[in-house]
């Protein structure tokens, strides 16, 4: 891909807008020699840069001088305690207005987050200390995971290998990875003493869900525990809406949207955005949970209804006219570099993810513009991990962000088979501050299929095993089972990786598997 540069005049108008925010970061306070030195420097489609420094990526320098600010071109590193601390203040700042704007528990409220963050800034950024000193094997440190679902399982599986440990909190006996974890400790990620207590036994906290207590997890990162991503990002992260508020404050490519608390409101949004809009709960939704689709007037008490009315706490987004749903998964270690997977296709049935193409079968142009989107979006947070951004491509070829996971992905799951590290084990690398893995593609093709559950009871688990037996005969097909004890209809039960040379082959080793009533002749 070829090296992009804007006029001179462009590039230092927009070197001096941005740069005079951001200089704290990088060590810098020159800004005019900065911005002097930004268009011979050039920037690369995926690293264009941006207000809040989300997706520049910038190389710290001893002086602005002639080297002005590098502009990187795989990663944000090296950031010195005093940046993140200039850093930190911003991000207080951010959750002031971001709460009052939302209306996120009044003045109170507001006023003692703020305090809380000013207190320790261990709630927005990751400390430095070093998690695996130990010469015994790679590390010492147990992972504390919040969630013992299939994510929790593959971070489980990941870590194996490594010799490394990974605890989990679930409250149920029999969760997927309850089965193959270091310690599985009964308790409810969402309790305040059962979250406090597991994290004595854990060197480091982090999520497989992001609907945990984060005032639980604000107060042990105070008393100095380790928690990735940080408090500061679970909980902008947690209501849809003040994500959104936190995007938008960051420049991040969004389809318009608002709050709303009362028909009147709704009725407002209608006539602002027109329709059909999506109405949408703040909390708690996931895999087509809390959403609904209002087409006119006349369907908004009904929705809202669907969605626990209007004190559950909603809001509305613009309808998105895509023509294809993309996802990136983007990786942040404790020392903020990012290092991001190959823009993928999703495609879904009923709200719920159905399959993932990777790479996504879009111009290079679009890949870019993507992966831009997916770390300005990513960089204006705070916190190691791994995170799943998913996207709308619309027909214009803008691409607008749709929400971020502070967590691995079931977009990401084809990383396991399709690439040198899969987002499982870069996730744990980014937690315990070890160096991130190459994250490109090891294959040419792949394809991922979410085996979901066709029928209750034997009847479903019948349907998924013979699924799955069929799938065992392709080439280049593995099986994923995540063990749960109990099977619903749409309900992830396990999800099957093909890889191949291409992405017809793929489709067609796939197609093979689920269609039960084909031929018996297997594809290349």
């Amino acid at each position: 891909m070829g090296v992009l540069c804007p006029p001179p005049s462009q590039a230092a108008a927009v070197a001096v807008a941005f740069l005079s925010l951001k200089l704290a970061s990088t060590g810098c306070s020159d800004v005019s020699s900065a911005a002097n030195s930004f268009h011979s420097s050039c920037f690369h489609p995926r690293r264009s840069p941006s207000c809040d420094g989300g997706s520049a990526r910038w190389r710290r320098s001893s002086s602005c001088g002639n080297k002005g600010l590098g502009l990187g071109f795989s990663e944000f590193c090296s950031q010195t305690r005093e940046a993140k601390s200039s850093r930190m203040m911003r991000k207080d700042d951010d959750v002031t207005k971001i709460l009052a704007a939302a209306g996120g528990g009044g003045a109170a409220r507001q006023a003692t987050y703020v305090a809380e963050t000013h207190e320790s800034d261990e709630l927005g950024t990751t400390s430095n200390k070093d998690l695996c000193s130990t010469t015994r094997g790679l590390c010492d440190t147990v992972i504390g995971v919040l969630g013992g679902g299939q994510l929790g399982r593959m971070l489980c599986e990941a870590a194996s290998p490594m010799g490394i440990r990974v605890s989990i909190l679930d409250p149920s006996q029999d969760c997927p990875a309850a089965r193959i974890a270091y310690h599985h400790v009964l308790g409810s990620f969402q309790d305040m003493v059962a979250v406090q207590q597991f994290a004595q036994g854990c060197g480091a906290l982090t999520v497989e869900i992001e609907h945990v207590d984060v005032e639980t997890l604000e107060a042990l990162a105070r008393k100095g525990f380790d928690v990735e991503p940080t408090p500061f990002t679970i909980r902008v992260i947690q209501d849809k809406y003040l994500q959104k508020m936190h995007f938008k404050q960051h420049g991040v490519a969004l389809p318009d949207f608002m709050k709303v608390d009362s028909l009147e409101s709704a009725e407002e949004a209608g006539r602002v955005l027109g329709y059909p809009f999506m109405l949408k709960s703040r909390r708690l939704a996931y895999d087509g949970r809390g959403n609904s689709a209002v087409k006119s007037k006349d369907e908004l008490l009904k929705a809202v209804a669907s969605l626990g009315g209007f004190e559950r706490g909603l809001y509305v987004e613009k309808w998105a006219p895509f023509v294809k749903e993309l996802a990136v998964m983007v990786a942040r270690g404790r020392d903020g570099c990012i290092k991001s997977f190959p823009v993928v296709e999703t495609t879904h049935k009923d709200n719920i993810c159905h399959t993932v193409e990777a790479p996504a079968q879009i111009p290079t142009e679009i890949a870019s513009i993507a992966m831009e989107v997916a770390e300005r979006a990513v960089g204006s947070l705070t916190g190691a991990g791994v995170f799943g951004v998913e996207l709308f491509l619309l027909k214009d070829g803008e691409v607008l962000l749709n929400e971020v996971a502070p967590r691995p992905h079931n977009s990401g799951h084809y990383t396991i088979e399709a690439c040198y590290v899969s987002q499982y084990e870069q996730h744990l690398r980014a937690v315990l501050g070890l160096p991130l893995g190459d994250p490109s593609m090891k294959v040419p093709a792949s394809l991922m299929f979410n085996l979901l559950g066709e029928a209750e009871g034997d009847e479903g688990f019948t349907l998924a095993h013979h699924t799955m037996r069929r799938a065992m005969a392709v080439s280049g097909a593995s099986v994923h089972w995540y063990e749960k004890p109990e099977i619903r209809k749409q309900r992830k039960m396990g999800h099957i990786t093909v890889v191949g040379e291409t992405i017809d082959i793929c489709r067609a080793r796939i197609n093979w598997i689920i269609n039960r009533e084909g031929s018996n002749s297997m594809p290349i």
